[in-house]
């Protein structure tokens, strides 16, 4: 018998992988809108309109954000809006409302007709996602029954809401994540825009990264690692026997 499979039953093999890799290729391109349809819209775990305590628009996106909470507020299904102030505000500045993403926020509800009485500041230096939940749940954790709801971009909502589910680990049932839409893109085109594609592309590595880096994925990686090892080492043992 044999130690060398036969060259005839390699091409085989081959031409069948690349008739599987071909006919999987083909079957992603016929289904390629529900495909990218569905990319999109898993992104987004917005809950519907319900009545919170307070509501709160994550800093990065001013065009938007802002809006909903001031909406929420006026509809009367918060009674309060919180605003991040995770800039260094200049001590001598004559308008520190006019600084950055807090100023911005700020004079939006502000100009949507939300009394002082209406807003809150929380300050604190964030640099990420992760550092303003945690000024979040801090804030939160001086009211054992208060809910808060989180406003971000559809496509930011999942890995928001990861980040928000360990920093209120032990605040179960506190926070409902709300979506606001972008300009020029969403789920249903987000592939045919530069600026979509560039968004919801970098939000799968984000939650690649933050999978690796905060859950279980750095133990899978290691899994893999030394799966592969020990597959590199038997294949080069038998290579040994052989010879």
């Amino acid at each position: 018998m044999p130690l060398v499979e036969p060259p005839p039953r390699r091409r085989i093999r081959r031409w069948l992988a690349f008739a599987i890799v071909l006919g999987l290729a083909l079957g992603c391109y016929a289904a390629r809108r529900p495909l990218l349809l569905a990319v999109g819209d898993w992104l987004d775990v917005g809950s519907p309109p319900t009545r919170v305590d307070y509501i709160v628009s994550l800093p990065g996106n001013y065009n938007s954000r802002p809006f909903v909470a001031a909406a929420w507020v006026r509809a009367g299904l918060a009674r309060q809006a919180w605003v991040l102030r995770t800039e260094s505000l200049p001590a001598d500045s004559p308008d520190p409302y006019d600084i950055g993403d807090y100023g911005i926020t700020l004079r939006t509800l502000r100009r949507f007709g939300l009394t002082e009485q209406q807003i809150e500041t929380l300050d604190g230096q964030t640099a990420s996602t992760s550092d303003d939940v945690r000024l979040i749940a801090e804030r939160l954790r001086r009211e054992p029954r208060a809910t808060v709801a989180i406003v971000t971009n559809d496509f930011h909502t999942r890995r928001a809401r990861w980040t928000v589910s360990r920093a209120f680990a032990d605040l179960p049932n506190r926070f409902i994540m709300v979506s606001t839409p972008t300009d020029w893109y969403g789920p249903d085109n987000w592939w045919q825009v530069r600026e979509g594609a560039v968004a919801y592309l970098s939000e799968y590595l984000k939650l690649a990264g933050y999978w690796v880096a905060y859950g279980a994925g750095k133990w899978w990686l290691a899994l893999l690692g030394g799966a592969s090892a020990v597959a590199l080492w038997r294949r080069r043992a038998a290579r040994r026997t052989l010879a």
